[in-house]
């Protein structure tokens, strides 16, 4: 997980999506869509966070992150984990895991997608005790709204100014490195994509304190006082 200590000096907001882990799982099937979580996200922001914040996203996360970004003007950045930006088709993958799709995938399906996730024994266990307590109907829905293209072109946002901290796993075997290097990014960090070594699709989770000092260089470059 990342680092927290790092980061102490900012105020951390931590937000569980609906239909995951430990999120609440939703009435209607139409909440589990990327539109539809993005706009449970952006009532979370707008109940317990500052307008001028930094949202970190991982994986869905990062492109739940870029449907709010789309839809609203007052981020003070975004930090995208594991989440290359696509539009309609998808592009970006390398694959994408039947586990992650399916309302009742086979084990072996499940430990694909758990070991592609994390080299660490202790992590692939808390994501495989959260994938068991997921709702089975959100997978195949969230497929779905992904699939008939319900979601913002998000290689369209990101050529804007919005400050973009992008970080990958060196070894993710979901995500196409070349790709995410060959975006027109309007305002990429430091100009490149931070790849992170040793680590898979979860680079928090196998390098924390690497991934953690990467967001908090990058909050701390979007201070007045620092330099530009």
């Amino acid at each position: 997980m990342v680092d927290t200590q790092i980061l102490s000096q900012h105020q951390l907001l931590s937000f569980n999506l609906p239909g995951h882990g430990g999120g609440p799982y939703a009435e209607k099937e139409d909440s589990y869509s990327l539109r539809g979580m993005a706009e449970s996200l952006e009532g979370f922001l707008q109940r317990h966070a500052s307008r001028e914040c930094v949202v970190v996203g991982w994986s869905l996360g990062g492109h739940i992150a870029m449907e709010v970004a789309s839809r609203t003007e007052h981020l003070r950045g975004l930090v995208l984990i594991a989440a290359p930006p696509t539009g309609f088709p998808l592009s970006g993958f390398r694959k994408m895991p039947r586990a992650a799709t399916t309302p009742h995938p086979s084990a072996s399906e499940v430990h694909e997608h758990i070991t592609g996730l994390c080299t660490s024994h202790e992590g692939a266990a808390l994501f495989a005790s959260d994938f068991a307590a997921s709702d089975a109907r959100m997978r195949p829905a969230l497929a779905q709204s992904i699939a008939s293209g319900e979601f913002s072109d998000e290689t369209e946002l990101i050529k804007g100014d919005l400050p973009i901290l992008t970080i990958v796993g060196q070894d993710d075997p979901f995500i196409d490195i070349h790709y995410l290097e060959s975006l027109p990014w309007g305002n990429l960090w430091q100009g490149e994509v931070q790849i992170v070594s040793d680590a898979k699709h979860a680079p928090h989770v196998d390098a924390p304190a690497a991934t953690a000092l990467l967001i908090s260089r990058f909050i701390e470059s979007l201070e007045p006082s620092s330099a530009k």
